[in-house]
């Protein structure tokens, strides 16, 4: 047998160059990096200036300070003068031991930092924004920055006052002097009846009310009670006739109560609420200042809602017609996380309060008292066909709507509360 060799012979060989992805990437030269330079005056650090880092050769070499800001990482923080508790202005930092690099406009520290407004001159009208930490003065803005649930502050000692002529709801209300300076639960001088409207009086007794249980700065993050909550008054549509051009009334003006009537206890309990004897002896006079004093009871409707808060709940013995009450009326109201005769007023606060409260009880509505007259007035809308209660009928519905004041349905949030939807008509 005989066998064949093969030979291969290569006369040429061709080289190809044929790239690899990535590896131009991986052979090309490191970015450079960038590092500020400081300079140490008076025991203080500064950051005078920017080097540019070769990565090759490590050198350093000074380059604008732009190319710092640019590439590493700033923070904002206010300049402070702890002696007249203002801010003098706004500093760039680096993020990481906060030296100082630059001033830079009060505005960009405004608009990067959390800031709250209060009012700060409440005879000049004037409205403040202040740091939210610390709460140091920043600068004067437009009156409208301070809503109605904002504080009045003491700069220095930065604890909300309560003065003789306070900011309420964007103008002056002078509160009554012999109000302000009662001791707790002291008796309510009977002068006062005679030289004061129970409108002034309720003010009074809330903003001192306010002072004693909810004056101190509750700090943030907070729930705000005046801000995110409605004042809703139940009632049935067959009284409406008397409510129109008038006022809603208390069991002590009325002589009667869908609830429990018993003015007496009432009366007891309503003057542990307020923390003062609003007279030496209880009055059953329905025409008494005093009992106009006293408050009227609604139902508080959140329109937002903490877990510890729940959910609400109404009962349909009330009415089937709601009024939606003005914010006017919060700066002389209270609430309670539910029933406040059953709850002897535990809970009881101001609309002023910065913080939650204790949940309520389950099975029971969030309660509002509004102090003083509550009358058509006083209402921003009525509600109609709220859930959980009886629907509004049509005889009702047409008095309404000849009333003047807005007509809307009646939704329920998220959270169980009733709120105002689509107007009708």
């Amino acid at each position: 047998m005989r066998f064949r060799l093969a030979y291969l012979t290569v006369s040429a060989f061709v080289w190809v160059y044929l790239p690899m992805p990535g590896l131009s990437s991986a052979l090309a030269a490191p970015p450079d990096s960038f590092k500020w330079v400081t300079t140490v005056t008076s025991g203080k650090t500064w950051i005078s200036g920017c080097k540019k880092v070769d990565a090759l050769t490590g050198k350093a070499a000074a380059t604008e300070l732009k190319n710092c800001l640019d590439h590493l990482p700033t923070s904002l923080v206010w300049k402070k003068k702890d002696s007249t508790w203002s801010v003098t202005g706004c500093l760039e930092v680096d993020t990481e031991l906060r030296r100082p690099i630059r001033e830079t406009s009060t505005d960009r520290c405004a608009e990067a930092l959390p800031v709250t407004a209060a009012w700060k001159d409440q005879l000049e009208k004037t409205c403040a924004e202040y740091t939210q930490e610390g709460y140091y003065f920043i600068r004067d803005v437009a009156s409208a920055r301070c809503s109605q649930y904002h504080r009045v502050l003491d700069v220095a000692s930065q604890q909300p006052i309560i003065v003789q002529g306070a900011w309420l709801m964007g103008s002056v209300r002078l509160l009554i002097p012999e109000i302000m300076s009662l001791a707790p639960d002291s008796e309510v001088p009977s002068v006062v009846y005679s030289k004061y409207s129970a409108e002034s009086i309720a003010t009074s007794l809330v903003q001192r009310l306010r002072k004693m249980i909810d004056g101190r700065q509750e700090g943030s993050p907070f729930f705000n009670f005046f801000g995110a909550s409605e004042i809703t008054v139940a009632f049935n549509g067959r009284d409406f006739d008397r409510i129109h051009g008038g006022c809603f009334k208390n069991q002590h003006q009325t002589g009667s109560s869908s609830g429990i009537y018993d003015p007496n206890r009432r009366a007891m309990m309503e003057d542990a609420f307020i923390q003062a004897k609003l007279e030496a002896q209880y009055n059953p006079d329905p025409a008494s200042v005093a009992n106009d004093v006293r408050p009227k009871y609604s139902y508080l409707s959140l329109q937002e809602s903490r877990p510890e808060l729940s959910i609400a709940s109404y009962s349909k013995r009330y009415g089937n017609v709601v009024a939606l009450a003005r914010d006017e009326v919060k700066v002389r109201s209270t609430f309670t996380p539910g029933d406040s005769l059953d709850t002897h007023g535990a809970g009881l606060h101001t609309f002023f309060l910065l913080d939650a409260p204790a949940q309520r009880t389950g099975g029971q509505y969030w309660e509002a008292q509004v102090w003083g007259p509550l009358c058509e007035k006083d209402v921003e809308a009525w509600l109609v066909n709220c859930p959980g209660i009886p629907p509004t009928d049509d005889v009702t519905l047409e008095k309404l709507k000849s009333s003047g004041i807005p007509v809307h349905s009646c939704i329920q949030n998220e959270y169980g509360f009733w709120e105002k939807g689509d107007p009708i008509g």
